[in-house]
């Protein structure tokens, strides 16, 4: 999922969104929302289990990925 945020940020130029007195990367809240409604899914679908330190990792790698986007994107506009 981390790669998936990367990519996102960047198709996306790293876009941020102010939701109350925070900025988020809009394509990190996007990917976050998919994560999410994916592993809840898994709740009603028989063979599946939710986890929630799945759903905890997942984010861990859209918020590094994505403060990784945001890196390579500042550093290339500079030049």
């Amino acid at each position: 999922m981390g790669i998936f945020s990367l990519l996102v940020n960047l198709a996306l130029s790293a876009k941020t969104i102010r939701l109350w007195k925070f900025k988020y990367l809009l394509g990190s809240l996007i990917v976050s929302a998919i994560v999410t409604l994916e592993e809840f899914s898994q709740i009603f679908v028989s063979g599946r289990t939710f986890d929630a330190g799945d759903l905890t990792v997942d984010f861990a790698g859209i918020v590094i990925f994505g403060e990784i986007a945001r890196f390579l994107l500042g550093r290339f506009n500079r030049s």
